[in-house]
């Protein structure tokens, strides 16, 4: 908000409806010192500079998006590039919502421009999660091999660590005496996310490696590579997992996982909310999103896929899977 990345809600102007208030809860958010003391002075300050700079960024939103989609929304709608614009300013300055919702959740197919205001970006969204997620977050959860560590002793199945690189050094992590197993592997960061650095290494007959990278090592070479390489960030290797055979056309040579969304209800018990299946495209390693993966709904009763989309705003709904052909819907988990 602070940066204009999304309006603010007018303090003169009563809530209406939850949305509003909603909107104007993650506005304190943001701004906790709201009508504190002599926080207030600043705070209004800062309220009226947000006020100014919203219109401007607003603007810039529309130029930006516009130049991204439009074409786009044109050839599919056949809605002039003018109409458009004139929509997405209603959106920015009628609603007093962000431009961005109009390309991103497809307004423009919708005839409601009205309904902007029932979406969250993520800024929004993410204050509205944190208001209502009590919990802290364990920093030990980003960290693969103490988490892992944490599912073992709880019970759960996880996957081998197999060695780990640290500082240009290499340790057994299982007992094996092996740093560079004689399988198949990957290596991933030990603090990594979104699955950004994940390397996937393939034995072949001659014992040597093919990396998803494209070069080919022997096993000296691959830890030597291995070594400089952690010398940077430190590298987990871990075996490889592949999917049950019946997911072979979806999961490509990558590892398919489903997510799962937890929560507590009013009633205090815990429930499953929503499940996403993440599948690999192309040559791509990791499932995430962020990497290039697609994702499908997962009916939580039947186990079945839906039809998927990706991560690009006004992507189209992906009936097969890109790599494969294979029809996605209607497959079971």
């Amino acid at each position: 908000i602070a940066w204009g990345r999304m309006p603010v809600p007018f303090r003169w102007s009563r809530p209406k409806t939850d949305m509003d208030f909603v909107r104007l809860a993650i506005a304190k958010r943001y701004n906790p010192h709201w009508d504190n003391g002599k926080w207030r002075y600043i705070s209004s300050v800062m309220y009226f500079y947000m006020l100014l700079l919203w219109p401007l960024r607003a603007l810039l939103m529309i130029a930006e998006q516009t130049a991204r989609y439009g074409a786009r929304a044109r050839a599919t709608t056949g809605l002039s590039l003018f109409q458009q614009i004139s929509d997405l300013l209603v959106i920015a300055f009628k609603y007093n919502s962000s431009p961005k919702l109009y390309y991103l959740f497809k307004l423009f197919e919708k005839n409601d421009l009205q309904s902007a205001q029932d979406y969250l970006l993520n800024d929004g969204f993410f204050a509205v999660v944190e208001m209502l997620n009590k919990h802290e977050i364990d920093e030990s959860v980003n960290d693969k091999l103490v988490f892992n560590n944490l599912l073992r002793k709880a019970g759960f199945p996880a996957v081998n660590d197999i060695s780990i690189f640290e500082n240009g050094e290499a340790r057994n992590l299982d007992g094996s005496n092996e740093i560079i197993p004689a399988s198949d592997f990957v290596v991933k960061p030990r603090n990594g996310k979104k699955g950004q650095g994940l390397m996937r290494f393939e034995q072949d007959e001659s014992n040597r490696y093919l990396g998803s990278n494209g070069s080919i090592y022997d096993r000296d070479a691959l830890y030597e590579y291995l070594c400089l390489e952690s010398r940077t960030d430190s590298l987990l290797v871990q075996a490889r997992m592949k999917n049950n055979p019946s997911l072979s056309e979806v999961s490509v040579k990558g590892f398919s996982t489903a997510r799962v969304v937890t929560g507590i209800d009013v009633r205090g018990n815990p429930e499953v909310i929503m499940a996403v299946f993440k599948m690999q495209t192309g040559n791509s390693v990791a499932d995430n999103f962020a990497a290039g993966g697609i994702a499908s709904p997962v009916c939580l009763e039947t186990g079945e896929l839906g039809v998927a989309t990706s991560k690009e705003v006004m992507g189209d709904s992906i009936v097969r899977h890109p790599s494969t052909g294979v029809v996605i819907e209607g497959i079971r988990l």
